[in-house]
C-alpha cells in the first residue's frame, strides 16, 4: 500500500488516490519512518501542511531512519510550517533539527 501510495502521488500526480491508499494502511504502522514519511510527502504535494505535521506528530521518535528519508524530523516540520507561513515555528524546527544533527555529529 504504501509503494501504491507514492506512486499515485508522484507519478500520477493523484494525491487523492494516494491519500485512500495510507488511510487503509493501519495506525500503529503510521507510526514507522516510511510510512510517516510517505504519508507527510502526499500531503505536501497537496500543499495542506497541517495534515502533513499531523502524519509527523505520531512519530515517537526525533529523528526518522529510511532509505527515501534519513534525518531529523524537525527539517520536515519546519518545511510544512514554512509552507503554511508560520515563520517562527519554521525557524524553530529548524533549529532544534540543526542541533540534533550537531549532537549526532559530536
Amino acid at each position: 500500500l504504501l509503494m501504491n501510495a507514492w506512486y499515485k502521488a508522484s507519478l500520477r500526480g493523484d494525491v487523492a488516490a494516494a491519500r485512500r491508499a495510507l488511510e487503509r494502511i493501519d495506525p500503529v504502522q503510521m507510526q514507522e519512518d516510511r510510512a510517516a514519511f510517505f504519508a507527510f510527502y502526499t500531503e505536501m504535494l497537496a500543499r495542506d501542511p497541517d495534515r502533513a505535521i499531523a502524519h509527523l506528530r505520531v512519530v515517537p521518535r526525533d529523528w526518522l531512519n529510511d532509505s527515501w528519508y534519513r534525518g531529523p524530523k524537525g527539517l520536515l516540520l519546519g518545511n510544512a510550517h514554512a509552507l503554511a507561513g508560520r515563520r517562527e515555528a519554521a525557524a524553530a524546527e529548524w533549529r532544534a533539527a540543526l542541533d540534533l544533527v550537531r549532537q549526532r555529529l559530536a
